[in-house]
């Protein structure tokens, strides 16, 4: 498949060029390029680059997931007045219903925050082991080395909390509402 290139100031990278059949030559001329008004043929940006996924804009907000659901949650979260916190919680919580084989209040989640003007900063909501997990305890049991799966391996989760504290200190919403 030929291709048109497209240079800038950083990067080089070679554009695929559309199929005759895709039925969309998304302003292309006959020839595969784009040309300027004057004729002249002009390098293709690579934005224009042919993905299998859509290039995806919003003006009001934008929510992305694993399930419709929780998009559509999240995004009316937004709608009413919530901010990104109060839809990443709303989002989650759907989730956890949609796909409990994927996620759930008895996991664990890591959350950058990155709220604007402020500093990066984590939300660490992976478990931690239990108070009575301890060397002894698992030697008093005649084991050796703590078990990788069963009861005894199990942590305490952490995602339900992290996303407690997630909403309490940056959302406007109140759990009932979000």
């Amino acid at each position: 498949m030929p291709s048109a290139e497209c240079r800038l100031p950083s990067a080089e990278c070679r554009v695929p060029e559309w199929p005759e059949t895709a039925g969309c030559r998304m302003g292309r001329s006959r020839d595969g390029g784009r040309r300027s008004r004057g004729g002249a043929r002009r390098p293709i940006p690579c934005a224009d680059m042919f993905t299998t996924r859509p290039t995806l804009q919003g003006t009001f907000g934008m929510v992305s997931s694993t399930h419709w659901l929780a998009s559509q949650s999240a995004m009316a979260v937004l709608e009413d007045g919530g901010n990104a916190y109060d839809a990443a919680v709303a989002g989650a919580f759907v989730l956890h219903v949609v796909e409990p084989h994927l996620n759930g209040p008895a996991g664990e989640v890591p959350i950058l925050l990155a709220p604007a003007g402020g500093e990066v900063r984590v939300l660490c909501g992976q478990g931690v082991a239990p108070a009575g997990a301890s060397v002894a305890h698992y030697r008093g049991l005649g084991l050796d080395l703590v078990p990788g799966t069963g009861p005894l391996a199990a942590a305490v989760p952490g995602a339900f909390d992290a996303w407690m504290l997630l909403l309490r200190d940056h959302g406007t919403k109140s759990l009932p509402t979000s």
